[in-house]
Parts: C-alpha cells; structure tokens; sequence
C-alpha cells in the first residue's frame, strides 16, 4: 500500500469507518491487460451497530514529487478508476450500492482549469479532497492520544516534533 493511502486509511478510521484497501478487481478486461485495483473502500456504520450510515469507494492519487498538473487525459483515467463497469461491479459486490465516490489528490497537481475539473468530478458524483484536509483533519484528531498501530503512531510523532525543527 502506498504511503498516501495508508494516511487516507487512518484517517478513514479514524472517523469511524471499517476499511478495506488494495483489492484487485479479478476480472482481466477485453484485452488480457493488467487487472485494475481499488484504492479504499469504507463502510461506517450508525451508532447502532445495526445500520449503515456511509460508504465510500475512494481512490488516492498522491505523489511525494508530483510530475505537473493534470491535464484532461488524466482526467480521463481518475474517471475511469471510479466508472469503469467492473470496477463498479467489485466495489458492489463487497459494498453494495448507495456508495459515494471520493478522491483524494495531492495539493500541487491541482489543475489551472479548477473550475472545469470541479464540474466533471460532480458530473461523474465524485467527491474530492486535497491531501493537506487529510493530514490537518488527522492532526487534530491525533492530539494528545496514542495508537499502537504503525501509521497513527508515526503521525504522532511527526505531528508532535513539527516545531522543534
């Protein structure tokens, strides 16, 4: 799993979720070629153990050096990675339907046409969140409180040697 999508993950968790990440869509397409894969997908359930509140299918396109911004045949594949038919068929059969769409992005790869790109992720009912709401929303959430698993733990520490620097 990547980095960015561990964070994602804890942040996911954090905020009440069950998580379910890397699975690999087990359908070749047309071609033979490469077997797609689903970043996240998350389940919340209400406060009475019974019902569920939300569902999520989220994709993380987060680079430590992103390459540039995004362009419109980029677009094209975040697109895909949400609509493709099999893809939708695997995010149903392990989560039902009734799920949101989100996409987290990295801050830097924000594309000069806003606007556009806004109006095709909500023509396409994808949601989107920049990588910096993440990692400030888990840094709040992550104060003064310790966790034995390696992510959160390692995001503690970070969070609180930021200043000393």
């Amino acid at each position: 799993m990547e980095a960015a999508e561990l964070i994602v993950n804890a942040w996911l968790q954090m905020k009440g979720y069950f998580v379910m990440t890397n699975i690999r869509v087990d359908e070749a397409d047309r071609n033979g070629g490469k077997k797609p894969e689903l970043d996240i997908l998350a389940i919340k359930l209400k406060k009475n153990k019974k019902e569920v509140e939300s569902k999520l299918h989220v994709e993380v396109t987060v680079a430590v050096h992103p390459f540039g911004r995004w362009d419109e045949e980029y677009l094209e594949e975040i697109l895909k990675k949400f609509n493709e038919e099999r893809r939708k068929r695997w995010v149903k059969k392990y989560i039902g339907g009734g799920y949101k769409k989100l996409l987290v992005m990295s801050d830097r790869c924000l594309p000069r046409d806003l606007e556009n790109f806004e109006n095709t992720l909500k023509e396409n009912g994808i949601d989107y969140k920049c990588f910096s709401e993440i990692i400030r929303d888990l840094k709040e959430m992550l104060e003064g409180k310790s966790y034995d698993d390696f992510t959160r733990r390692f995001l503690t520490l970070i969070f609180e040697h930021e200043n000393i620097l």
